[in-house]
């Protein structure tokens, strides 16, 4: 069977132009030689100037004529002195933007599905509100906050707190949380699709602030806290000066109010 020529490594390979030494390797003999006779001449001693041109001359030799690991000797002092002044760790720094079709990209949510959280959260209210149980720290706050919204209408039950049984009492009495918002929202776009981090003002008739909301990821607003009867102002402002909107009045009633939508006016 013929035997295959083992691969080389071609894209370094240097022809014999001198000789059988290469221009490098002929430049190199020269610079050392040069080198040697420079010493020869520049040293006064004459046994230290032989040497030193001999010890010279033979350095050069050894790396045009010895390799160590099919390398030659001067690619080693290189990559040597390349790696002592070369950092020895590294950083990743990510510098390039994402391509201008995923820029402002935000899902919206579909309004069954958001019904159908809402749902599931009353259900779960009143789950809990039936069997006297309380989770999480949720609970445990608002029942905090009843006590001393109690206690500031009532100065004598800050003097005479609840025993755990009358606590325990009012507990199952009162309900647990409030799972459903008073007041929510959405904040698009032209395009329809909701903007994040939204500043909403809203304010009394007086013009005097009363909330101040921000909308999520999906352009949605939501508040917890109810607010009482009357006409009231929203004033809906991007801190990245892109969308702009008209000041809104709403009245606001007892009965539990719709989802409102707002949509900017930026130019296209």
């Amino acid at each position: 069977m013929e035997q295959h020529a083992v691969p080389r490594q071609i894209t370094t390979f240097e022809f014999k132009l001198i000789g059988f030494l290469t221009i490098k390797q002929f430049g190199s003999l020269v610079f050392f030689g040069l080198i040697a006779v420079f010493l020869y001449f520049a040293v006064p001693i004459p046994i230290v100037n032989i040497a030193s041109a001999i010890v010279s001359f033979l350095i050069g030799a050894f790396i045009v004529f010895v390799p160590i690991n099919d390398r030659p000797v001067d690619i080693w002092i290189t990559n040597f002195f390349r790696r002592l002044i070369s950092p020895s760790q590294y950083f990743y720094h990510k510098i390039n933007s994402p391509p201008d079709f995923l820029k402002n990209v935000f899902i919206y949510p579909s309004p069954d599905l958001i019904a159908s959280h809402v749902d599931a959260q009353k259900k779960l209210a009143s789950y809990l509100n039936t069997t006297g149980k309380a989770v999480g720290k949720d609970v445990k706050k608002q029942q905090i906050q009843n006590i001393i919204s109690s206690s500031k209408a009532n100065p004598s039950i800050a003097k005479n707190p609840p025993t755990p049984d009358t606590k325990n009492n009012e507990e199952q009495q009162k309900p647990v949380s409030q799972s459903a918002p008073t007041l929510s929202g959405v904040v698009r776009n032209s395009k329809n699709l909701g903007l994040p981090n939204i500043l909403v003002y809203i304010r009394d008739k007086t013009g005097r602030l009363v909330r101040i909301l921000k909308t999520n990821h999906n352009g949605v607003f939501a508040s917890f806290h109810s607010l009482p009867e009357g006409n009231y102002s929203f004033e809906i402002k991007d801190l990245g000066q892109k969308y702009f909107f008209d000041t809104m009045n709403f009245d606001l009633g007892k009965n539990a109010q719709k989802p409102l939508s707002f949509y900017s006016k930026e130019l296209l």
